[in-house]
């Protein structure tokens, strides 16, 4: 008996002992953050979450939450399920979220100015060390720049700071966070919200190599003669948007490194041919928007790409035939190529692209019918866009069969004979531009059937003859 007593004893003990750092770590955790209804943040996190509301000027009262001890239920802030750290910060303006359309805001609410966060951005926020998404967009920061202790957040995988305000050069410890995966700091030019910032280089980009998506927009970098090489060594990046930057092609790399972009929009920058062999060997490509630069000539240099969606090659300085070899890029459901010199008629072999919804060849110098012939001639096409060049002929009988049109734009051109009644099944129309050409007869009464058709485009239909 007494054996069994000292065993039974022995176990008690050694089960004490294996059990004590668990309740010492139970301790711990109710002291310092609790899974309970009461407390759901660190102390010192929620005080830095304060401080930094402070800072704010917040005329719309969008933080009205920010009050209590459970700051992981306050509005805009997400926190770790297993350590109760805050994680998240997504502040930016929600207001503004169904205004935005590629890429643009249009028609913004009349109270967004109110809607917006401003004020300065509080040091405080360094304590949230856990810290891995931060959010602060379409705000307006208006005449302060980046924080530079913004590149002291090790563990932060997303940065937005797009459209709201920020001005100066941009902080190169941004640098700094190699953990980062998706950073914006660009611009919706044109529009109230925007960003003012430059960069002398973009050799601070080159230690993130985890960045799978960089949106910089109008962000002034017309100094660096090497931002091409620096973003050919991002291996991860997927998705790049450096529209209206001020770039050319100075010492364009050899070789293709970059090999995961998919998306990629140098728009509106003076970029030349010398970049081609580059672009090029981006097999994996997916969208490219190359409008708005200084390419001039025929050759292309692209029609390699057969992963394409969508290409915009518009308001350029191409002229000569369009390129046959376009029509091999059987992908495409986007195509443009307004704004240029191109001469001759549309190559047949565009009409091998079956996928195509959107094409856009206006205000060139085109000649010729518009008589495609395929086994798919453009059936899938939404938007038809052949104004401002010399086609001539009759409309084809596939384009009266299309019913997926939405809009027509023919004008400025010297299109003859009739418009037959069958335009009245276009039923998905909304956009009927055909004055300007040599038709003849009256306009059908079946445009009567064009429901969807605006208003101001019924008054350009009256002018077709």
């Amino acid at each position: 008996m007494k054996h069994c007593a000292y065993t039974l004893h022995t176990m008690r003990h050694t089960t004490f002992n294996i059990m004590l750092p668990f309740v010492f770590l139970l301790l711990i955790c109710k002291f310092e953050y609790c899974y309970s209804n009461n407390v759901a943040c660190f102390e010192r996190e929620r005080d830095a979450l304060l401080r930094f509301k402070e800072s704010l000027i917040d005329k719309s009262n969008r933080l009205s939450s920010w009050t209590g001890l459970d700051c992981c239920k306050w509005e805009g802030i997400s926190c770790s399920l297993t350590t109760g750290h805050v994680l998240k910060l997504d502040l930016h303006n929600t207001i503004a979220d169904d205004h935005f359309q590629n890429g643009y805001y249009s028609g913004l609410p009349a109270n967004y100015s109110n809607s917006c966060l401003g004020g300065e951005i509080n040091l405080s926020l360094v304590n949230l060390a856990h810290l891995n998404y931060l959010d602060l967009s379409l705000n307006n920061f208006s005449g302060i720049q980046v924080p530079k202790f913004l590149g002291s957040f090790k563990n932060l995988r997303y940065l937005n700071l797009g459209s709201s305000n920020f001005v100066g050069n941009i902080p190169t410890n941004l640098g700094n966070l190699s953990s980062l995966e998706h950073l914006n700091l660009g611009t919706s030019l044109g529009y109230p919200i925007s960003n003012y910032l430059t960069s002398d280089n973009l050799n601070w980009l080159a230690n993130l190599s985890s960045l799978k998506s960089l949106d910089m927009p109008g962000i002034s970098i017309c100094c660096d003669e090497n931002w091409l090489s620096t973003i050919n060594n991002l291996m991860s990046l997927s998705s790049l948007n450096l529209k209206n930057c001020g770039l050319n092609t100075t010492n364009p790399p050899s070789h293709v490194n970059s090999t995961s972009l998919t998306s990629l929009d140098l728009s509106g920058n003076s970029l030349d041919s010398t970049i081609f062999p580059w672009l090029s060997n981006l097999t994996r490509l997916e969208h490219l928007n190359l409008f708005g630069n200084q390419f001039i000539g025929r050759q292309i240099l692209l029609c390699k790409l057969h992963n394409l969606v969508s290409l915009d090659l518009g308001a350029n300085h191409f002229n000569g035939l369009i390129p046959d070899c376009l029509g091999n890029l059987t992908s495409l459901t986007s195509l443009s190529l307004r704004g240029n010199s191109f001469t001759g008629s549309i190559p047949n072999n565009l009409s091998h692209l079956c996928s195509l919804q959107f094409l856009d060849v206006s205000e060139n110098k085109l000649t010729g019918s518009i008589r495609v012939p395929s086994n798919c001639p453009f059936y899938r096409l939404k938007d038809l866009i052949l104004h401002d060049n010399n086609f001539k002929g009759e409309l084809p009988d596939w384009l009266y069969k299309n019913k997926n049109l939405e809009t027509l734009s023919l004008y400025s051109n010297s299109f003859s004979g009739p418009i037959v009644d069958s335009i009245g099944n276009l039923s998905m129309l909304n956009g009927l531009f055909i004055g300007g050409n040599k038709f003849t007869g009256s306009v059908p009464s079946s445009i009567g059937k064009l429901s969807n058709l605006n208003p101001i485009f019924q008054n350009l239909v009256s002018s077709a003859n």
